[in-house]
């Protein structure tokens, strides 16, 4: 299924139900380029400031294995009970579920799904295509990007919390206000138009007719 076409009627019927821990949830591949190193390098100051966190805290990585530089971070700061790989996501015989069909499912059910912009060059000239089915999942978006505006407007449009992926001080920031939204019980519904086939096509008819 492609990223920017909407889920199934119910999938989309999935509700966000608060737990006892708040859940990051990344979905995709991991990479010495998108690393989850920057967000766990934060996090020790993060919890230096919010003690309690450290209980509840959970980030849990679906279709992929760790990153040499995350596995590092993880031994480094002794996060192996914060950080939670799942694998992939095969066909599920009980549920009758596919892979895809799991994913769309968890993406509406986490606190806030952790995207990953990555930290090479080429990063000012892509968008990932994870963004466009997180916008579809309609959850809160912790975004670690870099050299992007276009990118960061976009999310700036759908309600994320944006920081820049070497930069811990927002990194720590972000997840503060998301720590506070989940103490709360007051995780923000976006309510944002995803993206979808029709308004691509609007946006480019419309650059284009700005050049005649």
């Amino acid at each position: 299924m492609p990223g920017a076409n909407p889920p199934r009627t119910e999938d989309s019927a999935v509700a966000w139900v608060a737990s006892p821990n708040l859940h990051l949830v990344h979905f995709g591949s991991l990479s010495h380029t998108r690393s989850l190193q920057g967000l766990l390098n934060a996090l020790p100051e993060f919890f230096s400031q919010h003690p309690e966190a450290r209980t509840h805290l959970r980030i849990d990585i679906y279709g992929s294995d760790l990153d040499a530089l995350s596995a590092r971070a993880i031994q480094d700061h002794q996060l192996s009970d914060i950080v939670i790989t799942h694998g992939r996501l095969e066909f599920d015989a009980d549920s009758q579920q596919s892979g895809r069909e799991q994913v769309n499912k968890l993406m509406r059910e986490a606190d806030a799904l952790l995207l990953l912009h990555g930290n090479s060059e080429w990063c000012a000239e892509y968008i990932p295509s994870k963004a466009y089915e997180y916008f579809w999942a309609q959850r809160p978006i912790l975004a670690l990007t870099h050299r992007n505006p276009a990118f960061n407007q976009l999310l700036v449009e759908h309600q994320a919390y944006i920081s820049e992926q070497s930069n811990p001080r927002s990194i720590i920031a972000a997840l503060e206000q998301i720590y506070a939204a989940w103490q709360q019980q007051q995780m923000p519904v976006i309510i944002a138009k995803p993206l979808g086939v029709e308004q691509a096509v609007q946006t480019i008819l419309h650059v284009v007719g700005e050049l005649n």
